[in-house]
């Protein structure tokens, strides 16, 4: 029994041991992690002071959002982005006034937004909704017109479909996810950012009680302001015009205003007439499948093609994989007709 009874000693020392042991790594693991985070903050707020000793050298790229919402919004702005990677500029101003957009196509966007290399000022006025505060907290300054508004806003579905109770679900824990962690990554208040990606969580701090049962969340810049206990609840920096940010925040620096190109702005002017141009392509090809030889049907199906493709691309609704796709299925195609007619590929 003796025997029975050390053994048994020992097999319990033993796990109390591994226990601690595991609870030592973790720990240091927490440690490293928040060693990480402090690290990339004040990383972040050198780039800030760096910015400003550049003076009139420092290249700023203003992306204005004016009233934008959906794919209109996340597409300007994911093409303002690869400017801006192209120009190599020194930091980024997203101006956003009065809009809103859905989090499926946002969160593409704020993955680039994140790994941009220079610092991202955020100026907001108007509303600023839904999971537009997204970009506003990748910030990693944030300047608030003194009249804009925070709001919370039903979560919309890419298509702008109406979603099930499922999926509204599945949205508003995406949105949770994401606005939390770029109130992480930029040193934002991270129970504010979660309260505005879902008014069912609560929201008391400074003066301000949300208790998640008024079935909306909405924030000024007033409230924004506040402070307890030395922590202010989103940002200090309150001005009445963007004339006066920039005045007070971007300096000497040059000022580069993100224009659509040409090509663009045709394609967006065609965008309504678009259906009727594939239903002509598609009626062209029809009629050079019938008819023997390469004929004006095929001409004129090949060049529409090309063209419906290259605006669906400069629109931001077609891709490299679709473009690779039909580029494939026509090669496949031609296969079927040159090589091994009759084959079935």
């Amino acid at each position: 029994q003796e025997v029975n009874l050390r053994v048994y000693r020992e097999c319990y020392m033993r796990i109390i041991l591994i226990f601690l042991l595991a609870l030592i790594k973790l720990s240091a693991q927490e440690i490293e992690s928040i060693e990480t985070e402090v690290d990339k903050s004040v990383e972040r707020s050198k780039l800030l002071l760096d910015l400003k000793n550049k003076g009139p050298e420092a290249r700023v790229l203003h992306v204005r959002l004016d009233g934008d919402t959906g794919q209109e919004l996340t597409g300007r702005l994911g093409r303002a982005l690869e400017r801006a990677d192209d120009e190599f500029v020194d930091a980024l101003v997203l101006e956003l006034h009065n809009v809103e957009t859905d989090i499926s196509r946002s969160l593409l966007v704020n993955d680039k937004l994140l790994n941009f290399a220079g610092p991202i000022f955020v100026y907001a006025e108007g509303k600023v909704s839904g999971a537009a505060n997204l970009f506003l907290l990748s910030g990693d300054k944030i300047i608030l017109h003194d009249q804009v508004e925070l709001a919370y806003s039903e979560p919309k579905m890419f298509n702008d479909e109406e979603p099930s109770l499922e999926q509204k679900r599945e949205l508003r824990s995406m949105r949770i996810e994401a606005f939390a962690k770029n109130a992480k990554m930029r040193n934002h208040n991270v129970s504010l950012a979660k309260t505005l990606a879902d008014w069912r969580i609560p929201f008391e701090r400074a003066g301000i009680e949300h208790l998640g049962t008024e079935g909306a969340f909405k924030i000024s810049a007033q409230e924004c302001r506040l402070d307890e206990q030395g922590e202010v609840i989103l940002t200090k920096d309150i001005v009445t015009s963007f004339d006066e940010f920039k005045k007070d925040f971007l300096g000497e620096a040059e000022l580069i205003t993100f224009k659509e190109s040409s090509s663009y702005l045709l394609a967006k002017r065609l965008m309504p007439f678009l259906p009727a141009i594939w239903i002509a392509v598609m009626i062209a090809l029809f009629m050079e499948m019938n008819t023997p030889g390469f004929g004006v049907g095929g001409s004129v199906g090949s060049v529409g093609l090309v063209f419906c493709l290259f605006l669906q691309y400069q629109l931001g609704t077609a891709g490299t994989l679709d473009i690779s796709l039909i580029l494939i299925g026509l090669v496949l195609l031609a296969v079927e007709v040159v090589v091994l007619p009759g084959f079935g590929i």
